[in-house]
């Protein structure tokens, strides 16, 4: 048995060596909501920074309800773009995810109709309903014709993550619907 193991092994080995083999690999982002900064990660680390993030007006945490002013914590994927937002580019996350969905579900704030709404949504790959209690349209996006020093000296958002205009565009470089987020 342990010998079959290190064939396969060794097979496995040999498929990741050989000349041409092209292995993708999706950037990722992580939205560090301490050092304020959201960094690009690819198969060898790093691979763009973007810094002077904000953030929603009552910083990061466990999002409860629509109009809280929080942005959520937690793993996402990126579901859709609006080149035409106000923020100038709007890249939406799937939020609510699947987690704050059972948790909200749980404690009661929402009912099984829009749990199975969401959970249904999410399983079939599509934008889960944004006009839920626990809110929506939570996503990356940039300041559009806002004041850059509000942005710069303030968390301003309603719960999003706002980069420069400039910045959004050059992150969007990067990403594509599915992109993992995860925002810590």
């Amino acid at each position: 048995m342990d010998q079959g193991i290190g064939i396969l092994r060794i097979g496995f080995l040999c498929l990741w060596l050989m000349p041409g083999t092209v292995l993708a690999f999706q950037p990722w982002l992580l939205v560090d909501t301490k050092a304020e900064k959201v960094i690009v990660f690819g198969a060898e680390g790093p691979l763009d920074v973007f810094d002077n993030i904000a953030l929603g007006v009552r910083g990061a945490g466990l999002k409860q309800r629509r109009g809280d002013e929080l942005t959520p914590l937690g793993s996402f994927q990126v579901g859709w773009f609006n080149r035409a937002s106000r923020f100038d580019l709007f890249i939406g996350l799937n939020y609510p995810n699947l987690e704050y969905a059972t948790l909200a579900y749980y404690d009661g704030r929402i009912n099984e109709s829009t749990y199975q709404r969401i959970k249904r949504a999410l399983a079939r790959g599509e934008r889960p309903p944004q006009d839920t209690l626990l809110g929506g349209y939570i996503g990356l996006h940039g300041t559009g014709a806002g004041d850059p020093e509000v942005h710069e000296n303030f968390n301003w958002t309603n719960g999003c993550i706002a980069l420069t205009n400039e910045q959004i565009h050059r992150l969007a470089r990067w990403v594509k619907p599915g992109t993992r987020v995860e925002v810590r």
